[in-house]
Order: structure tokens, then C-alpha cells, then sequence
């Protein structure tokens, strides 16, 4: 069995004995992090350490692995999500924006938002499937010049992976 813990998080995990069992009260549970993992975080895993990002396009990369949620987060394009990073986009004009996660390679979910405490913010779009061709995201909104968004990527039910955030 495989699933992304979440720090400061209890689980209760039930064991049974086969019939293949030599001995019959015996039950070994061995645990360890996943080697893709490597016990390490994600540097933008906290809305405060967002990786702040510019221009009119762009591309910036990263991933999710080892990444949690933060206390008073919520949800993101409707789901519970698990491994959240954030990134941080000042408007250089006013227009519409199109970000999108279509070259990551997991089931990504997608938000923007505006605000300064990631327990008070406010959405501006999000999504969780592109279309029904892809488990990528991609949303468009209007942007106001010099206006800050806020822009959480995380996996549908907690999936992790590499991510690609175009602009």
C-alpha cells in the first residue's frame, strides 16, 4: 500500500492474516518514505514561501513531492488535494491570462486567488481537468495591472509529481 502521509495527521491502518501465514499471530508492518520522495520538501510547500514569478508568458517548473497543506487552506477546484505549492504573479497589464499545468505529469488540480493569508483568500479560477482528454489543469481569468494572485497547483486526492506552470 502507498499514500502520501500529511504531517500532524493520525491513521489507523488495519491488518489481517491470510491463510498462508506460518504462524498465525503474526503481523509485520513495515514502513518507510517513498524513495521518490527522499524525505525532503518542497521549497514553495507554504503559501509564505511562494516562488514568485513574471512576466506576460512564461514557464516555471517544480514539484509537489513532500509537499503538504497548511493549516486553514482549503480546497482547490473543489478538491481535498494534500500536496500543495504555491507560486505568486504580479499582473504587468491588465487582460486576460490563461495558466495551465499541461506538460506535468500527474492529476493536477488549479487555483488562483487573491489575498494575504492563505486562510483568507478569495478565488479568482480554478480547475481540475482541462477537458476530458487530460488530468492536467488550465484556467483563464481577467487580470488587473499590478494586481498579486496567488496560484496554488495540487494533485487530485493528494497525487504528487513534476509540474510545469505556463503562463
Amino acid at each position: 500500500m502507498r499514500f502520501n502521509a500529511q504531517q500532524r495527521q493520525e491513521y489507523v491502518i488495519f491488518a489481517w492474516r491470510t491463510n498462508n501465514s506460518n504462524d498465525p499471530d503474526a503481523i509485520v508492518l513495515n514502513w518507510r518514505p517513498s524513495s521518490s520522495e527522499g524525505g525532503s520538501r518542497a521549497s514553495n510547500d507554504d503559501f509564505d514561501a511562494s516562488v514568485a514569478i513574471s512576466g506576460a508568458r512564461g514557464r516555471s517548473t517544480g514539484g509537489n513531492v513532500g509537499a503538504g497543506k497548511e493549516s486553514g487552506e482549503g480546497y482547490h477546484a473543489g478538491d481535498r488535494g494534500g500536496a500543495s505549492v504555491w507560486w505568486t504573479w504580479t499582473a504587468p497589464a491588465t487582460g486576460t491570462v490563461t495558466f495551465d499545468t499541461l506538460d506535468s505529469d500527474f492529476d493536477t488540480l488549479l487555483a488562483v486567488y487573491n489575498g494575504r493569508h492563505v486562510s483568507y483568500l478569495t478565488e479568482v479560477a480554478s480547475d481540475d481537468n482541462a477537458d476530458f482528454l487530460t488530468e492536467q489543469s488550465e484556467v483563464s481569468f481577467r487580470s488587473i495591472r499590478r494586481r498579486t494572485y496567488h496560484i496554488a497547483v495540487d494533485g487530485y486526492d493528494g497525487a504528487t509529481g513534476n509540474i510545469v506552470l505556463n503562463w
